[in-house]
């Protein structure tokens, strides 16, 4: 069994912003990957690649939490590249 470590994305809340040392400026979105044998599974699979074209779809969540929606950092991304 493998476990890999998958950074999928960023949250930069405004708070941290507003208010310094308040909170961390950056938060890192894990996501697991295990792979086992011959299947994947993929644990809190963080922002999509629809996310990222329509950030709208995240409601104002998208705005107060200050989510880095980047494409490279999906989950999708990183199973094709390994």
């Amino acid at each position: 069994m493998i476990l890999h470590h998958l950074n999928c994305g960023c949250i930069c809340p405004w708070v941290a912003r507003v208010i310094p040392g308040a909170l961390p400026k950056t938060f890192c979105c894990h996501c697991l990957l295990i792979e086992y044998g011959d299947r994947l599974v993929l644990v809190d699979a963080g922002f999509s690649t629809l996310d990222c074209a329509t950030p709208s779809r995240l409601g104002i969540t998208h705005k107060l939490l200050g989510f880095q929606l980047d494409p490279r950092e999906t989950a999708l991304h990183h199973l094709r590249r390994l």
